[in-house]
């Protein structure tokens, strides 16, 4: 019974109270009417209350001069000014919803876990983004041809050639779907990827923005650009405005990003949609001298041999055609490698003999010039006894590796018809020619074979390197049959001086037949030849710039987010500075403080020319009511740390 007598008593105490204030509201709001005056643009020109700062409010926000016509007011209406009254009032009569003041509490432990995952997750993006900085220049994607097999890839301008697409990931594609393909990425992560690039700039930037507002003081036009415009070219501008003015190191710094970060954003289509693209591949062909085009994969074009016929007695032909181009080496721009990818048994069989031939005196070679002795050991070397470094069927031979020493390759004086240091015999290796049984394994091509040296060949001066023949009685196997050869091993190169333009130890390069005696890749011969079908891929060259960006912004924002999260006091304490409506409670609390609330037919553009005449802004903890309250005030001057958030505390 006390209670409903009580809730009576203040129901008609209440009833009463608002009676008057609606009798008090009624006459003071007839006699604003009635002294209103009649033109509307007086109204701007009203001046300022002495007791307020300049250009604070566009009207004296003691006065009502909207016109409109007196009707009888509603509770909804009055204006609440005491904290206590807006919280006893949890409804009015319209159903609306006052939310009470609240207090603050720390992060939670569940929070702190999340923000953990969300830098682990930031750190792998940076690893990521590193690790492709390393590994794409590197790359060969799907051993799909790179630039240096298309033409079209060294016949242009070097500042073209960095939009060259020599990455190329799909192959054999028609126009339609590699146009199809390309608008997929512009599309997918040219205009996703700027999205989700645009809203994590967001969250980052309004949570140091609002850091930057609890120890320093901002425009407003910096404020509300990077809060509701983010990565847009106002936002843009106003940062550029905002360092022109003097700031704190720490604002300056932020606000550098927030370029920086802002331009990448914008230019992110742009960047990924320049390091993609699609071509027609072309590759590279040459005039010949019958006035035909020859390219890398021409059956035309064969590696060659040139023997000196005169000691074989004509047994073997002055060339030995070899297998295609194309078989030892990927494109033109190879050659200068100096290294043939040929299988040892590619070619005919002709060729196969030769080339055992061939080795087996550059493998002697290579046993004289390993050892750096020039101590004979014994009269008889023997192949068995020392170790062989060989990759079976390289034609590049077999290399000799061993501690012990024996004779150098070479002789100081032209005295001598006995070759001091070099070994009588050589037992135990030969290449395996074409048409030979194997004594051992088919897949070991050496014999037990001896090499006779010859004392009468004069080997005065020689080096011990590759080109000089060696002073060895040996064996040719050649059509089946074995045809023994005085000393010195066939030294090939009948014409030597036709084939010095070929960088490839012994070998010549052919064409139909003909040995080709210079070099035939110059750019007057150059033309380019259409290949079928599209390609699409990416250019190396800019997509390492995106990257970099990438990795650049990454780490900003990395930086960005760490500061935030170790310094800033609201955000401690649960209170982001992130979300739309968190925002926009803030900023027009702060511009309906300034400007007073009659700004309803102002035009945006004369509202901001007026916010450009206020103080900049910052966040302020009011505790001078009966809640504390957070709010963004002007401050004119130096801003001055204020109050902190503290937990258990109410704020309105």
């Amino acid at each position: 019974m006390v209670g409903s007598q009580r809730v009576s008593h203040y129901a008609t105490v209440s009833n009463e109270n608002f009676g008057r204030e609606e009798e008090q509201y009624s006459i003071i709001h007839t006699q604003q009417y009635m002294d209103e005056p009649a033109d509307d643009a007086v109204r701007v020109e009203v001046a300022d209350s002495p007791g307020l700062p300049p250009s604070y409010h566009l009207l004296d926000p003691n006065r009502d001069t909207t016109k409109k016509i007196p009707r009888k007011p509603t509770p909804e209406s009055l204006t609440e000014t005491d904290d206590s009254s807006s919280c006893d009032h949890r409804h009015d009569g319209d159903g609306g919803r006052h939310l009470p003041p609240k207090t603050l509490t720390p992060l939670t432990n569940r929070q702190t876990s999340l923000l953990f995952l969300e830098l682990l997750v930031v750190l792998g993006l940076f690893i990521l983004c590193l690790k492709g900085f390393w590994m794409l220049p590197h790359l060969d994607l799907f051993s799909v041809p790179s630039m240096s097999q298309d033409c079209g890839g060294y016949s242009v301008p070097a500042v073209e050639r960095s939009f060259y697409i020599n990455l190329q990931i799909v192959k054999d594609l028609s126009f339609t779907r590699a146009k199809l393909l390309d608008l997929a990425w512009d599309t997918i992560l040219g205009q996703g990827g700027r999205f989700l690039h645009g809203w994590v700039l967001y969250q980052v930037a309004a949570s140091q923005l609002t850091w930057m507002m609890e120890y320093s003081s901002v425009p407003y036009h910096f404020q509300l650009n990077i809060l509701f415009s983010t990565a847009s070219l106002p936002a843009l501008w106003s940062t550029l405005r905002f360092l022109g003015t003097k700031r704190p190191a720490r604002a300056v710094f932020s606000a550098i990003w927030f370029l920086l970060a802002i331009v990448y954003v914008l230019a992110f289509t742009s960047v990924w949609g320049a390091a993609t693209g699609y071509l027609n591949p072309s590759k590279p062909a040459y005039l010949m001298g019958d006035h035909s085009y020859v390219t890398a994969d021409s059956d035309s074009l064969n590696l060659c041999m040139s023997v000196d016929t005169e000691r074989l007695n004509g047994t073997v032909p002055p060339l030995v055609q070899g297998p295609q181009f194309s078989n030892c080496f990927d494109s033109f721009s190879d050659i200068v490698s100096n290294w043939a990818n040929c299988d040892i048994r590619q070619g005919s069989d002709d060729w196969t003999n030769i080339i055992a031939y061939y080795k087996t005196k550059w493998t002697i070679q290579s046993f004289y010039s390993n050892p750096l002795a020039t101590t004979v050991l014994n009269e008889t070397a023997d192949f068995n006894d020392w170790e062989y470094s060989y990759q079976k069927p390289s034609i590049q031979g077999a290399m000799i590796f061993t501690d012990q020493s024996s004779g150098q390759y070479y002789h100081t004086t032209d005295q001598s018809s006995v070759v001091q240091g070099l070994y009588r015999q050589l037992k135990g290796f030969q290449f395996a020619s074409a048409g030979q049984e194997n004594e051992v394994s088919e897949d070991e091509p050496w014999f037990n074979t001896t090499f006779q040296l010859d004392p009468s060949v004069n080997v005065s001066g020689w080096e011990r390197y590759f080109p000089e023949p060696l002073p060895y009685n040996s064996t040719l196997w050649w059509n089946g049959s074995a045809i023994a050869l005085d000393a010195p091993f066939i030294d090939f190169y009948a014409r030597e001086a036709d084939c010095d333009w070929f960088p490839v130890r012994g070998m010549c390069l052919c064409y139909r037949d003909a040995l080709l005696t210079s070099d035939f890749r110059r750019d007057d011969n150059l033309v380019c030849i259409s290949e079928e079908g599209y390609v699409w891929g990416f250019s190396s060259v800019i997509t390492l710039v995106g990257i970099i960006l990438e990795l650049c912004w990454v780490v900003g924002c990395l930086g960005m987010w760490l500061d935030v999260h170790i310094n800033s006091n609201h955000f401690r304490m649960n209170r982001r500075g992130s979300g739309l409506v968190r925002n926009i409670l803030d900023a027009a609390g702060a511009i309906q403080n300034d400007l007073g609330r009659d700004t309803g037919a102002y035009r945006d553009g004369t509202l901001m020319k007026e916010l450009g005449k206020l103080p900049p802004v910052g966040y302020e903890v009011d505790d001078s009511g009966q809640h504390s309250r957070i709010s963004i005030v002007s401050m004119p001057g130096v801003r001055r740390r204020g109050d902190r958030l503290k937990p258990g505390k109410l704020y309105a």
